[in-house]
């Protein structure tokens, strides 16, 4: 393995992706995106060193991924994003061990340190 942050995003909007694509593109960083939770949990979620994920998706939300990701990868970072916030379930999310909920629309430098703070790279 390389010594290389490897980030997968998961959002059904596909402008948010591209929006992301391109920040972590210019940040160097090595990103996958899926339009939604059930095709993340398709991939072998091992090769991530973290995940930003929105909250509010058709099918599985970002909670309910959660959830798999813990019974799966418990160690594996978790980003949260979303225009909807909901405070007892953001609450919950950071009991259960994300690292931080931004609220669309969000800074992308702050996305980059929590990237770079939380998202130990693969060795």
């Amino acid at each position: 393995m390389t010594n290389q942050t490897r980030v997968a995003v998961v959002d059904d909007d596909p402008r948010v992706r591209e929006s992301l694509e391109s920040l972590l593109d210019a940040a160097q960083i090595e990103a996958h995106f899926f339009p939604s939770a059930e095709s993340f949990l398709a991939e072998d979620i091992g090769r991530f060193t973290c995940l930003v994920s929105d909250v509010k998706m058709p099918g599985m939300s970002g909670f309910e991924l959660q959830r798999h990701v813990l019974d799966r990868r418990p160690s594996l970072p978790i980003i949260f994003i979303s225009a909807y916030p909901d405070n007892s379930r953001i609450s919950e999310a950071i009991s259960l061990g994300a690292i931080t909920f931004l609220q669309k629309p969000f800074d992308g430098e702050e996305l980059l340190g929590w990237i770079e703070k939380s998202c130990r790279p693969l060795k």
